[in-house]
């Protein structure tokens, strides 16, 4: 949320994207200031990973291992939140050793006093720069590129740090920026403007200013913008040695509009990996969802087969790879388009508030993507592979919140209703809308 505004006064953040065409000096000024910002990631990169590897690691595997007991004497559920109610009294019941909750909270403890003491933030890398920028070649880029860069990194970091403390031995650290030959994205919020149809940067110390036209579908997305935030420019291929193109990114505030009532704009949903149950004032059904993955996923298994035959980093090896992106590519391409923006679109003429049901999506049992259960595994065919791997649940749920806001309704996550026996044994569909109904019948019984 933005700083002094009031939750209700949040505005509502939106990108658009552009290609842009620099000429071959222009090219050779941007690999300049993305050679800047590639040292300032990695020399923050490789200070956070020693820090990291000399005082917060050893107790990261200490709380794995703790985590690994747990999950084997099978009260991992306790383990992991064990502020509860009569929590003790669990502790009796199921006979379970109260050393392993406290050595878990000794741990804990041990972890929050090396953070204080030893963990590098963000704020101290940026206070950093002060003393970096004297130096001319380095001074000469614009000091909030170099602090969005730093930006993006400790939100990659965290990301990390969070996992390990979870007990996630398998998590992997950010990657170094080592392609010297690589193209890495600029960021800022400074240093750029919009006007006349135009996207200008000016480069500060090295007094260069480059100027873009603005396609005239982005320049009416733009006119619609209270403030404008960001920009990034990045290359679609990072190496540059081969061909690619040049995109910039401008992200921007619209206002947010007034809420609507909820009257009769109320949809409610079962959400699926394959399909939704839908429960409106225009009538109940089951809508299915495009499945991509059911194309990809098998001709990307194919291919898998066909790398692992041949020598790493060899020719052919680096051409395989480069069509397995391909194929990840358009598959991520055809899900947004098909399985989100278009799903979106069209429950969007059904109402703008919308009831869905909240789903533990990893694999545990009972789970959407529970691997113990055949029809949900991690076969081409199975919803596991859709459900986990590519994250789709969680970011349709995201766009139509979005969109939802955008026209003025809101999205209300609640947990799944119950099922009898006798209901499970129910087709997909006609469960799916057996679901959205009670969770209709719920919500209207609390209001």
């Amino acid at each position: 949320m933005a700083k002094g505004r009031k939750k209700e006064d949040k505005p509502l953040y939106r990108a658009v994207r552009f290609e842009v065409f620099p000429a071959p000096e222009e090219v050779a000024l941007l690999f300049r200031v993305s050679e800047n910002l590639r040292y300032v990631w990695n020399t923050a990169l490789r200070d956070r990973q020693k820090s990291f590897e000399d005082f917060l690691k050893p107790i990261y595997e200490k709380i794995g291992q703790e985590k690994k007991r747990a999950q084997e004497a099978g009260f991992f559920d306790l383990w992991k939140d064990e502020i509860c109610k009569d929590f003790n009294r669990l502790l009796r019941e199921r006979d379970i050793p109260v050393n392993f909750i406290s050595n878990k909270k000794s741990l804990l403890l041990e972890l929050r006093e090396v953070f204080k003491q030893h963990t590098i933030t963000l704020y101290d890398q940026i206070n950093e720069l002060t003393q970096k920028r004297k130096d001319g070649e380095f001074g000469s880029v614009p000091r909030n590129w170099q602090e969005e860069t730093l930006d993006s990194l400790d939100g990659s970091f965290k990301s990390f740090l969070a996992l390990r403390k979870n007990g996630d031995v398998d998590a992997k650290p950010p990657r170094a920026r080592a392609d010297e030959n690589g193209f890495y994205k600029i960021p800022g919020r400074y240093g750029f403007k919009v006007y006349e149809g135009k996207f200008q940067l000016s480069f500060g110390k090295l007094g260069q200013t480059l100027t873009f036209p603005i396609p005239e579908f982005q320049q009416e997305r733009l006119a619609a913008a209270v403030k404008l935030k960001k920009f990034e420019l990045y290359r679609d291929e990072r190496n540059m040695a081969k061909a690619g193109r040049f995109w910039i990114s401008i992200a921007y505030e619209i206002p947010k509009p007034v809420s609507l009532p909820l009257g009769n704009n109320v949809v409610f949903l079962s959400i699926g990996a394959s399909r939704l149950g839908v429960v409106s004032s225009f009538g109940e059904f089951c809508f299915n969802l495009p499945r991509p993955d059911y194309h990809w996923k098998p001709e990307i298994n194919v291919l898998d087969e066909r790398i692992a035959k041949t020598v790493k980093g060899s020719r052919k090896w680096k051409k395989r790879i480069a069509a397995r992106a391909r194929m990840f590519a358009k598959l991520g391409h055809q899900q947004k388009q098909h399985g989100q923006y278009e799903v979106i679109q069209r429950l969007l003429q059904y109402g703008v508030h919308f009831v869905v049901t909240e789903l533990q999506v990893r694999s545990k049992q009972g789970a959407l993507a529970d691997a113990s259960d055949p029809t949900r595994g991690n076969s081409p065919f199975g919803a596991n592979w859709s459900a986990q791997n590519t994250g789709n649940i969680g970011r349709f749920l995201q766009k139509l919140t979005d969109k939802a806001v955008e026209n003025g309704g809101t999205v209300i996550k609640r947990k799944a209703p119950a099922l009898s026996l006798q209901e499970r044994s129910l087709t997909d569909d006609q469960r799916k809308i057996l679901i959205a109904r009670k969770l209709r019948d719920e919500f209207l019984a609390e209001k």
